[in-house]
């Protein structure tokens, strides 16, 4: 263990030393320990971290400097790779295999940060609801006089009044150019029926009439097909036997539960972004609805809301398995017609996920950026 250290302290020093010219900062991989893919608790036993080739550990640099927190995207032997600032962790997309980097800044001085693993809870709890909270989701505000005009008409030609005895909101979604301002009641009424405001057409995230049921999230060993040696993420739906509330078919008679079982490749930019979506997809109500099953034609009983799921891990798209390489396309689309976006820090798995599917391919990913040009800055 001390030789190795020994080992790798020169080896990172002398790289740092010959980059004086820019600092002295080089970047370094931790070239005995690859983890497939990284779990919690892992701690690489005697590390040994040697110097990324110089134009590369350049192109790393460029971009720490201008997102000290985020993602870049590399080439290296042929390979594309994924370098997470905040993680310290480099990604290969081929593989999907991780490994620890360091960054060194001047000859003695290694500053590494702690690896962060990537954390997907354990299980979700959605609970339904007779109704929607519009003031909520809205963000809508009371307004009165002189904020208005009182004598202007809603899409009933009803005067919006004094907004006093019938209450007159102004929505989030208003703006000086086109004020989005209704009475109380028209809006509830409107909103219920289609989630998009009457004045601009902008669609709110409304709650699904899902029943209620639990998400619970897993790893496993066993991989996808078209992503081996990456593992998988399970998610496993259940749903109990219930009473329909006043948002879905046919409120007051039981209705059957389900149990459904999801599986998703164990890679960033598809796995655990796609897992990410769906939580949000799942706490909003829209994977699961009460209607009749198409396969058994039973009524008043669970079944998918719409966001399509892959309930194999093989066997190709014609049977719900992997490989599908537009699975990300679709979810992402899907999602948005229900008007669930994915999180800030989630954008840059696009660019991730393209990748990955090139990486299904027997050629070499094709390169990432001109000689002449700067790496791209992708978000974390």
């Amino acid at each position: 263990a001390c030789v190795r250290a020994c080992v790798n302290c020169l080896a990172m020093a002398a790289a740092a030393a010959a980059h004086a010219d820019r600092g002295g900062v080089v970047w370094g991989f931790d070239s005995t320990a690859e983890v497939d893919p990284p779990r919690p608790n892992h701690a690489p036993s005697e590390p040994l971290f040697l110097p990324f080739a110089t134009s590369v550990s350049a192109d790393i640099e460029k971009v720490f400097e201008t997102d000290p927190e985020g993602v870049c995207v590399i080439r290296a032997g042929g390979t594309g790779y994924k370098v997470d600032f905040s993680l310290m962790l480099r990604r290969n997309l081929r593989t999907s295999t991780t490994c620890e980097v360091q960054r060194w800044d001047g000859a003695r001085a290694c500053k590494k940060k702690k690896v962060a693993q990537v954390d997907i809870p354990a299980v979700h709890t959605f609970t339904a609801g007779d109704s929607v909270d519009w003031a909520v989701v809205t963000k809508w505000a009371r307004v009165l006089p002189p904020t208005y005009d009182p004598t202007e008409t809603d899409l009933m030609d009803d005067e919006l009044g004094d907004g006093i005895d019938a209450p007159v909101v102004e929505l989030s979604c208003s703006t000086p150019a086109m004020r989005c301002i209704f009475r109380q009641s028209f809006i509830t009424r409107a909103l219920n029926s289609n989630p998009t405001c009457c004045s601009c057409a902008f669609q709110y995230p409304s709650p699904g009439p899902q029943p209620s049921g639990t998400m619970s999230i897993t790893r496993s060993s066993q991989s996808c097909t078209g992503f081996e040696n990456t593992g998988s993420i399970t998610i496993d739906y259940r749903f109990p036997d219930g009473v329909q509330h006043g948002r879905m078919v046919e409120p007051g008679e039981p209705y059957s539960g389900t149990r459904r079982v999801a599986h998703l490749p164990d890679t960033p930019a598809i796995g655990e972004r796609a897992t990410a979506l769906l939580v949000r997809a799942f706490m909003m109500g829209h994977i699961f609805r009460v209607g009749t099953s198409i396969t058994t034609n039973q009524p008043n009983t669970t079944i998918w809301a719409g966001i399509h799921h892959k309930t194999r891990t093989h066997g190709g798209v014609e049977n719900h398995g992997w490989p599908d390489p537009t699975f990300m396309d679709r979810l992402v689309s899907e999602c948005a017609a229900a008007a669930i976006m994915e999180a800030p820090s989630s954008l840059g798995g696009a660019v991730l996920a393209a990748l990955e599917t090139e990486a299904l391919k027997d050629e070499a990913p094709p390169p990432l950026w001109s000689a002449d040009a700067p790496p791209p800055v992708l978000p974390s």
